[in-house]
């Protein structure tokens, strides 16, 4: 079953677009805007807008794919949060060959921030399982 996806801008509303679909982006209420300005500080980064997917259950997932949103910066990491209800829970994040095998499983804890460079977005394919 697929996720479920939320979007919010630090600046204005806007739309972002993906796989000839958008979503449209809310600005981030200001009591959130703490955790974009702790991640652009710490990772030395300028991004102003959030994509949530958020996995309500075991059965919410992302399959394989590439990001290919407008305005992804090439010199930006594209960042995963992982924030869950239950803090003991975890995700595995997986990183595959194009046409390939699976090369990484990585357990996405609650809390952990997974960078992934854009090369690697563009040379690979990831999933949230």
């Amino acid at each position: 079953m697929p996720r479920f996806q939320i979007a919010f801008t630090t600046k204005q509303d806007k739309e972002i677009r993906y796989n000839k679909e958008s979503i449209d982006a809310k600005v981030l209420p200001p009591e959130a805007t703490w955790i974009v300005e702790r991640i652009n500080e710490k990772f030395e980064t300028i991004y102003d807008y959030v994509l949530i997917n958020v996995y309500e259950t075991k059965e919410h997932y992302i399959s394989f794919h590439k990001d290919n949103e407008t305005g992804l910066d090439k010199n930006q990491p594209i960042l995963s949060l992982a924030i869950y209800d239950n803090i003991e829970d975890t995700r595995t994040f997986r990183i595959k060959e194009k046409q390939g095998k699976i090369r990484f499983n990585i357990k996405h804890k609650h809390g952990d921030i997974l960078a992934l460079s854009y090369t690697t977005n563009i040379l690979t394919r990831h999933a949230v399982m």
